[in-house]
């Protein structure tokens, strides 16, 4: 009888070092399986200044396409103007309200849309180019207002105004040039 107590007593201890063991390996392992997930999901984050950089390069590429293909001057100043103030508001945009639709908006502008409006013009025939120069002209002043109007509201920090002058810009390149 006291050998049967002996060999449960060591049978029990055996069973709870087991399970400590056990525990205690599966533990690190799912901690080191849980990092190493975290790791593999985490996105590629790019810094403020990558971002500016990004958007520096997109306008400078615009200013050299434009340089390029013979514009008359009011439109080159024009378009100097929108890179100039892009280049003012939407760094600070970046670092200030960097998941703002206002922010996104200004990048896209940077990146897409204000040289997609000059190579869409381009791309037409010389003699559409001279029926169309209008609406360039007004497609471009109604941007540069946005984007002026854009630049302000960011220096006065007018965060209540930053989604209506979003949406303003959403819609201002989304159409053709022709309608």
């Amino acid at each position: 009888m006291v050998g049967t107590i002996i060999a449960s007593f060591i049978g029990g201890l055996l069973a709870i070092g087991v399970v400590i063991w056990f525990v205690k390996n599966r533990g690190a392992s799912g901690r080191e399986e849980e990092e190493a997930a975290k790791e593999a999901v985490k996105p590629s984050v790019k810094t403020e200044e990558d971002l500016s950089k990004s958007v520096f390069s997109s306008l400078l590429q615009v200013n050299i396409f434009l340089r390029t293909k013979g514009l008359p001057g009011d439109v080159i100043a024009l378009v100097e103007k929108m890179i100039d103030d892009l280049k003012q508001a939407t760094p600070q945009m970046i670092e200030k309200h960097p998941d703002h639709d206002l922010t996104y908006e200004l990048k896209e502008i940077c990146k897409k849309h204000l040289f997609s409006q000059l190579k869409e013009f381009f791309d037409m025939s010389v003699e559409n180019r001279n029926r169309y120069m209008g609406n360039l002209m007004e497609r471009l002043n109604e941007i540069a207002d946005l984007i002026e109007r854009a630049r302000k509201i960011v220096e006065n920090d007018e965060v209540t105004e930053m989604k209506v002058i979003a949406g303003f810009l959403e819609t201002k390149y989304s159409r053709p040039l022709g309608s």
